[in-house]
């Protein structure tokens, strides 16, 4: 019998695709895009661009590789959170190429060139956002606290926002990121699979 908190993953999971296959018919872009391009607007007139380009690196990729370097060398006795965000960025990785490949959304600079100005250019589909998928499922793996974890959820506000300031998402991008990163964060945690690895490997009994 499923429990509780797996129908909550699964509800999420079909929430973020249902949302991404009504995206991906293009209705709802001409309503979004006003609301894209005011706040892009707004960004530029109070000159606060440079802060949301510094902040959209909080979900690039290379980024957290370096951070689960530092995590796996300041964990090197128990590497088990360190594996675990491993195993969740390869995942999410691939769940994001193939939701950008099955539900094509055309990014808003590509869709509507002259109310959209593209500050940090991405390639590929708009849904949904792999910065936000990443910067939002690996905060599952490092939380700690309260406080700390309060920090991370603005952090994740902060990413989604610099997303749609750099021109490369609409707002429900970021939403779908973040309704499909949670579930797969929560099911790589008590998957396993990192035991396994880590046998093999010989790090723990």
């Amino acid at each position: 019998m499923l429990k509780k908190i797996d129908y909550l993953h699964i509800s999420l999971i079909v929430l973020a695709l249902i949302l991404g296959l009504y995206l991906s018919l293009g209705y709802f872009d001409s309503y979004e895009i006003v609301y894209v391009h005011n706040f892009q607007q707004w960004v530029i007139m109070n000159n606060l661009t440079l802060l949301f380009e510094v902040m959209t690196y909080a979900g690039d990729p290379f980024v957290w590789i370096i951070i689960i370097g530092i995590f796996l060398l300041a964990e090197r006795k128990n590497p088990t959170r360190a594996f675990k965000m491993t195993i969740f960025i390869i995942l999410i990785s691939l769940v994001d190429l193939i939701l950008k490949l099955v539900l094509p959304r055309p990014r808003p600079f590509v869709k509507f060139p002259e109310q959209v100005k593209v500050i940090l250019p991405e390639s590929m589909n708009s849904y949904p956002s792999g910065h936000v998928t990443r910067l939002a499922g690996e905060s599952y793996f490092i939380k700690d606290g309260k406080l700390f974890s309060l920090f991370l959820a603005i952090m994740i506000i902060l990413l989604s926002l610099s997303r749609v300031a750099m021109g490369v998402h609409y707002f429900t991008d970021t939403l779908g990121g973040f309704l499909i990163s949670y579930p797969l964060a929560s099911v790589t945690d008590h998957l396993h699979v990192h035991e396994r690895i880590l046998k093999y490997i010989h790090l723990i009994p």
